[in-house]
């Protein structure tokens, strides 16, 4: 089962996929991320982890003067 990565399993069952438009303030995604796993009753990982799990998965994390953003897309079902 892939409850091991809660953070692809968050990105797979809310439709996220990597996205060269525009990003969204990683704190903004993961509060949806920890919502997501209380939800779920999945273990959320600290916001380090989750940046870290992202940059893992492909998808494209930057710094800017206004904080982290994360290049996805949400498309749902």
């Amino acid at each position: 089962m892939k409850e091991s990565n809660s953070v692809i399993l968050f990105l797979e069952e809310e439709g996220y996929q990597a996205s060269p438009g525009t990003p969204i303030p990683l704190k903004e995604l993961y509060v949806q991320y920890k919502s997501f796993c209380y939800d779920g009753n999945y273990h959320p990982v600290s916001k380090r982890n989750f940046s870290e799990r992202l940059r893992n998965a492909d998808i494209k994390t930057e710094r800017k003067n206004y904080g982290i953003v994360v290049y996805v897309n949400n498309h749902p079902f």
